[in-house]
């Protein structure tokens, strides 16, 4: 058999620290005193942000009590581009979201933000507020990720048809892991919600596909559940992915709150995949920082491991 051609490293984008602008639009509540409050705020936190990471792409923040309308209705730039949606999957909610859109005709992100986060920025308590700003660091640390890496998408190398299957649900995996390790000192105690997501996730994706069975005509009517299977599964990744990149980004501490986790997914036969998942993640990224796309076509092995927990086998 031929052995598949290494590809070469994708090297990141040299970081020159840039002047740049972004918008702060609320889109269904507040007056100019409070938008520009919440302008000032953002700035406190982007300021710092932007000597350590690119984030000369961000186009800007539409802040909305009504987040599923704020995302339906965003200007992207381009009539091409559908609207968008929050992606929830029925256990939990959305509350902030990149979205790639067009401007000048230059790529740039803007970032959607629920009411819930804003109020957290707002919140007269510490707890409350710290994890308002972790939130959106994570999120702004995604940015600085599609910029760095950008090149990737200009590499072409070959895929069978069970990659471009799968490679949707575990697609965002990599920047979820890279982002969650550069902002995790900020709240170590994050990783027990990223915990109990992954175990949310587990349990409702077992209740959605038992569901789309039933409602099968046949053993050949696989196309619905199929759909909601891999919707599920992308789900459990992108949560396991946070955990992971949190995990190696607290490298330094021998416990924290939900470190357990492996243990937890012991009685499903997880835990050893867990770790492979996060030797996998973890092997994306070279020590000289550049991006190893060699390993993307591993990772849609995880997206199959989890299928089979749901005993659906490709």
């Amino acid at each position: 058999m031929l052995e598949e051609p290494e590809i070469t490293p994708v090297q990141p984008l040299p970081f020159a620290e840039k002047d740049f602008s972004y918008s702060v639009r609320l889109f269904d509540f507040g007056d100019e005193d409070l938008a520009q409050k919440l302008a000032k705020l953002l700035h406190n936190i982007i300021k710092p942000l932007a000597r350590m990471f690119p984030l000369y792409e961000l186009d800007g923040f539409t802040l909305a009590l009504d987040y599923q309308a704020a995302l339906e209705q965003l200007d992207r730039g381009d009539s091409g581009l559908p609207p968008v949606t929050s992606g929830a999957t029925g256990y939990g909610q959305g509350v902030i979201m990149r979205v790639a859109v067009i401007r000048d005709g230059v790529h740039k992100e803007h970032i959607v933000v629920a009411g819930e986060v804003v109020g957290m920025w707002l919140s007269p308590d510490e707890g409350d507020r710290l994890n308002g700003v972790y939130t959106l660091c994570t999120v702004l640390a995604g940015v600085a990720h599609s910029i760095r890496y950008s090149t990737v998408a200009e590499v072409s190398f070959p895929l069978d048809s069970m990659y471009r299957e799968f490679h949707p649900a575990i697609a965002t995996s990599p920047t979820n892991y890279w982002s969650a390790k550069q902002v995790a000192a900020i709240a170590p105690d994050k990783g027990k919600d990223y915990a109990d997501l992954v175990l949310g996730a587990l349990e409702f994706a077992e209740r959605e596909i038992a569901d789309e069975r039933i409602k099968m005509r046949d053993d050949s009517d696989i196309e619905s559940a199929t759909a909601r299977a891999l919707q599920c599964v992308s789900a459990i990744l992108s949560h396991a992915s946070h955990w992971l990149g949190h995990r190696d980004g607290l490298a330094g501490l021998r416990e924290f709150a939900g470190a357990d986790l492996p243990e937890q997914l012991e009685g499903r036969g997880l835990s050893r995949w867990i770790e492979l998942f996060g030797r996998d993640l973890a092997a994306c990224y070279d020590v000289d920082g550049s991006f190893n796309v060699n390993t993307l076509s591993n990772l849609s092995r995880h997206v199959e491991r989890l299928l089979w927990c749901f005993g659906i086998y490709c």
